[in-house]
């Protein structure tokens, strides 16, 4: 049921390809009973892209947060970036901090390979993997207009409500693709 609550495809293209056999049987037949329910379709179909639409499935809200951490990182907001981490993310903190100050951040972007995985509990936990590709400077190196590309897994916990970051790792860009047992791709 989680597969309608977050995105709209599934209940247009089923609802599209009812609709249009149904129309497309009246057509053919003239059975005036089938535009009746060519509408009924096309009323549920609108119901179910609303609740889509008004519903906020857990993953969309860590998608959120993600997309709020990107846009603070490229406006190179140290302490907005620290806003979005959990109060007991302390390794996170200080990595953060260590490592932000080494960069300069352009345009960013996340990936489509993003994968949000939510994980039952008290409190509530996520772990999201992706690959982003990001523009700007290496500080350190003295390296100006550079495309970086790296693999990401951030792990979330809730928080008064709110997604925030309880820590983080990056990688080099193929590290997603590698069998986890081995050194393979």
């Amino acid at each position: 049921m989680s597969f309608l609550l977050e995105s709209p495809l599934p209940a247009v293209i089923v609802g599209g390809m009812l609709t249009a056999i149904l129309i497309g049987g009246w057509v053919q037949t003239a059975f005036n009973w089938l535009l009746p329910i060519a509408a009924g379709v096309l009323l549920v179909t609108g119901l179910l892209v609303w609740l889509e639409n008004a519903v906020v499935t857990q993953r969309e809200k860590v998608e959120q947060t993600l997309q709020e951490i990107v846009e603070v990182v490229a406006e190179e907001d140290l302490d907005g970036l620290l806003a979005h981490l959990h109060p007991d993310a302390e390794h996170a903190r200080s990595k953060a901090r260590a490592e932000f100050p080494k960069y300069e951040f352009g345009e960013i972007s996340i990936r489509p390979n993003l994968e949000v995985t939510i994980i039952e509990g008290t409190p509530l936990a996520a772990r999201a993997t992706f690959n982003v590709v990001a523009d700007g400077g290496i500080r350190s190196l003295g390296m100006e207009d550079v495309t970086v590309r790296r693999y990401v897994e951030v792990k979330f916990r809730q928080h008064n409500g709110k997604w925030l970051v309880h820590d983080y790792e990056h990688f080099e860009p193929l590290h997603g693709m590698r069998d986890t047992h081995s050194d393979r791709y």
